[in-house]
């Protein structure tokens, strides 16, 4: 849990960063839309990142677990909804990521293939420019 604590204290810096909001701010038991959207993320992204139970998180955050279970509900719902939402709840998970390093492994895989698309294209067409090469000497 201790190198948890430090990777949750990360995303909350994050989460707060890249919604223009103090530390503080985070932890206080305001209502405000805005500052409950920054905690349904971080939420979000400590169970799918972290995969931590509902019942550590909640502990970490000092509340209880089904307040976490409803955030989370409510956060897969707004994923789905809310498009602005969504842009800043990836904004956030894309930097929580660099940050640690991880490695989605449907990420590697269409990088791959990505990677293999773009060979197939150079060898066609190098094969093109070789082919044009053979026919403007063989004319001369």
């Amino acid at each position: 849990m201790k190198n948890n604590k430090k990777t949750i204290e990360n995303i909350v810096n994050t989460s707060c960063l890249v919604n223009n909001i103090d530390v503080d701010q985070f932890y206080t038991k305001t209502r405000e839309r805005h500052l409950i959207d920054v905690r349904r993320m971080t939420y979000a992204i400590c169970r799918d990142i972290l995969n931590l139970p509902y019942k550590h998180i909640g502990k970490f955050f000092n509340v209880d677990h089904a307040t976490i279970i409803h955030h989370y509900r409510v956060h897969n719902n707004l994923t789905q909804v809310d498009k602005l939402y969504y842009e800043r709840y990836l904004s956030i998970l894309e930097l929580v990521k660099a940050d640690m390093g991880y490695l989605d492994a449907q990420e590697l895989l269409q990088e791959i293939r990505e990677l293999k698309a773009q060979k197939i294209k150079q060898k066609l067409e190098l094969q093109k420019l070789i082919n044009n090469y053979k026919t403007e000497n063989n004319e001369n």
